[in-house]
């Protein structure tokens, strides 16, 4: 099969959004389709892996078309090539939101062949002019852009119900049937660490890996540091990594360091842990923490360091290295938790907040615990949990693995879109 993935982002550009679009085109690639990507231009370079370095014979590569919009506002862009572009493939999987490219459904479904699947991995949600403009998108064109695809997926029928689409697709006539297919995740890159450094004991990490930008207000951070604020207080010995950039980063710091949490400079042995693009810097030598730690020199109990923008591929020694992940949304706007299913691939409890969809990545009180949204004192109490148990993190961290392996493994997601899409090609 043809397949052409449409997608507002890619990495390396972060988020849930481009890593799903990512790992689906990399598994329908291994299985011989012909697979392209269209994302627009954004002066950055795709890391589709050098078909050279393969050493699979008959693995193709995707090809990823970066596109120069016509009109471009924030991760929306007016592709019009598009309609000329698409004519000969036999699936167009569109992940929406795609502000600027949904919209063109109607128009494609005329001139091409192919089986459309809306994908639905998110509610678009804004304060002000931004957000009545989502609102009445969604009121006013998502019927049009429903009648355009024979399929609906979605990541979750319980995010689904919640969801600003539920009400518009029960009441359309039109709408396609649902399938519900969870983002994937790639085991065999995020998996539990061959051996645990030193610090994950002396001092545990709390890892949060997400978006500091506007469009990613809900992600919680502010919750998060009001939290690392109580346990402070309360005398554990902890450091928090927050990976992700944004504009919102420095309002973040700030509180931080009002919460005389913020992690100016640190050093292990010859390495200052501030250098975010060095892993080594992250991780620290392990001889070099039995040196430096046993002579009483360590990072300062309660602190947080902003360590920027991690590579996706360079993600998995930061799970490795932590103790605990932490999700904190405070709005019911995602549909999955990438970050979530790849924590629990690498062997690491997960607490997350009890938001439709993002609380099925996890099995609660097995994998990691669900938390109250914009609660910080629940939040502090459940990494407490965590922190004070070493036993029941290493057995949550177990039943996490095995959750990722049977339910975000990509080959297990690969097969339920295999199947999806020859269905839709010979129903």
């Amino acid at each position: 099969m043809k397949i052409a993935y449409l997608t507002c982002v890619y990495p390396p550009y972060p988020g849930g959004i481009g890593v799903s679009a990512q790992n689906m085109a990399q598994e329908m690639a291994k299985r011989g389709h012909g697979v392209h990507v269209y994302t627009p231009h954004g002066g950055v370079k795709s890391q589709i892996p050098n078909p050279k370095s393969q050493t699979n014979s008959n693995y193709q590569n995707p090809k990823v078309h970066l596109l120069r919009p016509a009109v471009r506002w924030g991760n929306g862009a007016f592709l019009p090539q598009l309609l000329w572009k698409l004519r000969d493939f036999d699936i167009i999987h569109l992940l929406y939101p795609f502000y600027g490219v949904a919209e063109l459904l109607p128009l494609i479904k005329k001139i091409s062949r192919a089986n459309i699947i809306v994908h639905h991995t998110m509610d678009a949600a804004y304060d002000g002019w931004l957000g009545h403009f989502f609102t009445w998108h969604t009121a006013k064109l998502m019927p049009r852009i429903f009648a355009c695809a024979d399929i609906l997926f979605t990541l979750s029928e319980d995010f689904f119900r919640a969801s600003s689409l539920a009400k518009v697709y029960q009441e359309s006539d039109n709408a396609p049937p649902i399938g519900f297919v969870p983002n994937g995740v790639d085991t065999d890159l995020f998996h539990p660490a061959q051996e645990l450094h030193t610090t994950s004991y002396l001092l545990p990490t709390i890892l949060f890996v997400g978006g500091l930008d506007r469009a990613h207000y809900f992600k919680g951070v502010h919750v998060l540091l009001a939290a690392l604020r109580m346990l402070q207080w309360g005398g554990v010995s902890f450091k928090c990594v927050i990976a992700g950039d944004g504009d919102l980063r420095k309002e973040y710091e700030a509180q931080a360091r009002e919460a005389d949490l913020l992690v100016t400079e640190c050093w292990l042995g010859k390495h200052s842990v501030t250098d975010s693009h060095n892993t080594e810097c992250f991780l620290g030598d392990t001889a070099a923490q039995h040196s430096v730690l046993g002579s009483g020199v360590t990072l300062a109990p309660g602190s947080v360091e902003f360590v920027g923008l991690v590579p996706h591929e360079k993600l998995p020694p930061y799970y490795q290295n932590a103790a605990i992940c932490v999700v904190p949304s405070t709005a019911p706007i995602e549909n999955f938790s990438i970050t979530a299913a790849e924590a629990q691939a690498c062997g690491i409890p997960v607490v997350v907040s009890d938001l439709p969809g993002v609380r099925l990545t996890i099995e609660d009180r097995v994998s990691g615990y669900l938390v109250r949204p914009g609660d910080p004192e629940d939040l502090a109490t459940k990494i407490f949990y965590v922190l004070e148990d070493r036993a029941r993190a290493e057995k949550m961290g177990e039943a996490g693995r095995a959750r990722a392996v049977a339910n975000f493994n990509m080959q297990v997601i690969g097969d339920k879109l295999q199947t999806i899409y020859e269905n839709l090609r010979h129903p």
